[in-house]
């Protein structure tokens, strides 16, 4: 006799399952209130935070710390100097 549905799901697929749904409840939510979604709004706070620490001195901990992942991703250090 087979056991639940649950059971006859891979982890990866029940995974895979449950981030389509979270996904298509934003779609839904940002649909509905006309908002921006989770992604977007992360997206536009990460990038404004970048800038900020862009601009700051090449002595500053945070522009010391983001330096060496700009040049592992870009290929070249960023900012003043």
């Amino acid at each position: 006799m087979p056991g639940p549905a649950s059971n006859l799901l891979s982890r990866t697929d029940a995974s895979a399952m449950a981030q389509f749904s979270m996904e298509l409840r934003e779609l839904e939510v940002v649909d509905r209130t006309n908002l921006s979604s989770v992604r977007d709004v992360i997206a536009k706070r990460r990038n404004s935070l970048f800038g900020h620490v862009v601009r700051l001195d090449d002595h500053t901990p945070a522009h010391r710390a983001l330096s060496p992942v700009a040049v592992a991703r870009i290929g070249h250090r960023f900012g003043p100097g």
